[in-house]
């Protein structure tokens, strides 16, 4: 079977079609000025099943490794240049490693599943599909690490 599964991949050949060598590339990558996630690569095999097979095993392993992470991204621009650039991707955080007064994470994380499973509700009586909460306090107090605590139980990036 190990057999079988080399030959499988030694009949892909994937081959960068980003300029430069390697070592470059993966610099560039480094510095920021280009984001290997999106890089463009040319895949040959004998067969299309057999690139079927490995990307099919790729989405698998990205998908595993996705739902064990947040993703957060930052808005810039406006109007038609508006776009969200990728910030930061992290570990899921847990509700369990914050501390609160009152059980606060809970009754909120409860609300938002709540409305969450809502949206058919709102849109059937034509009021606007949204949610927003207000959170405010000193600098340290921890606003954003409830913030990366509701994304990481909901599995949504922020």
């Amino acid at each position: 079977q190990q057999q079988q599964q080399q030959q499988q991949y030694q009949v892909l050949l994937a081959q960068r079609k980003a300029s430069g060598s390697h070592s470059a590339t993966t610099a560039a990558a480094s510095a920021g000025s280009m984001d290997m996630s999106t890089m463009p690569y040319e895949i040959q095999a004998d067969t299309r099943e057999a690139i079927q097979r490995f990307l099919a095993e790729v989405r698998e392993v990205a998908t595993k490794e996705g739902e064990r992470k947040t993703t957060f991204y930052r808005h810039s621009g406006h109007g038609s240049k508006a776009t969200w650039h990728r910030v930061a991707t992290k570990h899921r955080r847990f509700l369990s490693s914050l501390v609160l007064h009152n059980d606060t994470g809970g009754r909120l994380l409860s609300d938002m599943r709540q409305f969450m499973r809502s949206e058919e509700w709102y849109r059937g009586r034509g009021i606007p599909y949204r949610r927003g909460y207000l959170l405010h306090g000193p600098p340290g107090c921890g606003k954003t690490s409830l913030i990366e605590c509701m994304a990481g139980e909901l599995r949504k990036d922020v």
